[in-house]
């Protein structure tokens, strides 16, 4: 049975070098990895990725024209209704309540862009992205090696259980032994008791003696 647990032993050095390789490839170049991967998948641009993967200050968002479009309008939009409030208010009055509810809008619209500019920055992203990359590439390579190490020394240790279990089995008494034991236990003692020649000539002197004492007697009467 052990014999059979040999074969399986070498696997784990190949369980152990073929999961090192694939995370110390991917540990030493990830951003190249995650663009591959990602560009293929989803067809993100790799300006896009390359943002948020680096997250340099020498790098420009690539949404930033159309962040500085949008908030180029909203300032527009502000203006004029600041100017509608100066010179249309006073010709028509009845028109406030209508300019109020645009500048309401006009407020809400400016603070959701804030949070999208906020949403979109690479710095919260890069972040996650690196501390997942600590836990992966240190955390993750320790764990491994405290796992295949353990492993390893499981099977080793299951294997000198299997090799010491027939000398564990001869040492135990057979079937056959405790059924003769058994059986010169359930002998009779009086069948089985032996006489001495000695103890059969003391009983047979015994019985003679008396014997011809008693004849001398009855002949001198």
């Amino acid at each position: 049975m052990s014999f059979f647990l040999y074969p399986t032993l070498p696997l784990f050095p190949l369980y152990l070098s073929l999961h090192l390789q694939a995370v110390s490839d991917f540990c030493t170049d990830p951003n190249t990895f995650v663009l591959n991967s990602t560009h293929f998948n989803s067809g993100t641009s790799s300006d896009v990725l390359d943002y948020y993967l680096t997250c340099s200050r020498r790098m420009n968002s690539p949404f930033q024209q159309l962040l500085t479009q949008s908030q180029r309008a909203l300032s527009s939009i502000h203006t004029h209704l600041s100017s509608l409030d100066r010179n249309a208010l006073p010709q028509v009055p009845k028109a406030e309540k209508s300019l109020r509810e645009v500048q309401q809008i006009l407020n809400a619209t400016e603070g959701n862009f804030h949070q999208l500019v906020a949403l979109l920055s690479c710095r919260g992203l890069n972040k996650d992205y690196i501390d997942s990359l600590k836990g992966l590439c240190y955390d993750g390579m320790e764990g491994l090696l405290y796992l295949s190490l353990y492993s390893f020394l499981s099977a080793l240790a299951f294997t000198a259980i299997l090799c010491s279990l027939p000398g564990a089995w001869r040492s135990f008494p057979s079937d056959s032994e405790e059924y003769e034991d058994s059986d010169s236990e359930s002998e009779d003692p009086f069948t089985s008791h032996q006489y001495s020649p000695s103890m059969l000539t003391g009983y047979g002197g015994s019985q003679t003696h008396p014997n011809s004492a008693h004849s001398r007697n009855l002949y001198s009467r």
